[in-house]
């Protein structure tokens, strides 16, 4: 559409007709409160994505986990505090995009989970009532 604008200023000033010129400048004028309409509704699309949280939420950096130094060897089965913290109110494992963790924490947190849960320490389904 930008190129169409320009092609056709470049015409208007090469045209010596009153009327081409007239029928250009409106063409123009057009095409630019189009585009301005557009931006609007974009810009009013994204307000409303973002009063829904529909936007992307942003890239966290670093791992928790290793920005505190803990180790995979660290995370044990018995640490329900640590674990907990990966685990959803209904007893799900937080996935890693949710989380923040690096591939290698998500894994030993994950496995520490399944474990806990084998010898009962923690629920597989929180059933609330």
């Amino acid at each position: 559409m930008v190129k169409r604008v320009v092609d056709l200023s470049q015409k208007a000033s090469d045209d010596t007709k009153q009327v081409n010129a007239q029928a250009v400048a409106k063409e123009v004028t057009e095409i630019t409160s189009v585009l301005k309409i557009q931006d609007m509704a974009s810009e009013q699309e994204a307000k409303k994505r973002e009063a829904l949280g529909l936007l992307q939420k942003p890239q966290v950096l670093v791992c928790p986990l290793c920005e505190q130094g803990v180790d995979i060897s660290d995370i044990k089965y018995y640490d329900i505090a640590l674990l907990r913290k990966y685990m959803s109110v209904r007893g799900k494992i937080i996935p890693r995009s949710k989380s923040g963790l690096c591939a290698k924490h998500q894994r030993a947190v994950v496995r520490a989970i399944k474990r806990a849960r084998q010898i009962a320490l923690l629920p597989y389904v929180e059933v609330g009532l």
